[in-house]
């Protein structure tokens, strides 16, 4: 993340993007409060902009067409009639866009093809509509998806499959050497593959950086 991104210049980055981050950062208290405004500023002291070259986490985070120079960072979001190998899809998009525009439009898009659940209760006439899975879970599935994948294959993506019976969210990367899938249930240090990625969320008040997810 800390490479510069070949054949990008300042030009390609979102300034917009870049503006409604400083003052997300500034709402939160998060981050250093002497900054100004200034864009170029901002991504200098944080690592994003380095001898007249923009880094790769500036691309993902800021970029107006980030995957022209990283295909990688693509989304896609495939609702599956049947099993994986079924040939028919309900649904089937590629998203493009800067990490954080990813992240609302794959909000977006839970809170309108993901089917609601009603529930009664004994003592309520009252139907209680809620989504098929928890707000919280997928919300963690994205963003540690986004976040903490390997971004160095370039043929990797983020993959979220929606079966009759299932959601799944997949990325190309493991975890930390020595690390087992049971470790992740106990308290743990937090150990963002991508620290600049992490950090940035963390201001803009997305995660905590605690190692609870």
């Amino acid at each position: 993340e800390r490479q510069t991104t070949v054949g990008a210049d300042l030009d390609d980055l979102e300034l917009s993007e870049i503006r409604n981050s400083i003052r997300e950062i500034e709402k939160t208290g998060k981050g250093n409060r002497n900054l100004t405004g200034d864009t170029n500023e901002f991504l200098e002291y944080y690592g994003l902009y380095k001898n007249g070259r923009v880094t790769n986490a500036a691309m993902l985070m800021f970029g107006i067409e980030p995957a022209k120079f990283i295909p990688q960072c693509r989304v896609r979001i495939t609702i599956f009639k049947e099993s994986k190998v079924s040939l028919e899809f309900s649904f089937d998009k590629i998203l493009e866009s800067n990490i954080f525009k990813v992240v609302k439009q794959v909000e977006e898009f839970f809170e309108i093809h993901l089917g609601s659940m009603s529930i009664f209760k004994k003592n309520n006439w009252k139907r209680q509509d809620k989504l098929r899975y928890p707000k919280q879970a997928l919300r963690e599935g994205v963003l540690n998806a986004i976040i903490h994948r390997d971004y160095k294959n370039s043929s990797g993506s983020v993959l979220i499959g929606i079966y009759p019976d299932r959601l799944e969210i997949s990325n190309y990367g493991g975890l930390p050497p020595d690390w087992r899938p049971q470790d992740l249930k106990v308290n743990h240090l937090s150990m963002p593959r991508n620290p600049d990625l992490a950090h940035m969320f963390y201001m803009k008040g997305y995660i905590e950086k605690i190692g609870r997810g």
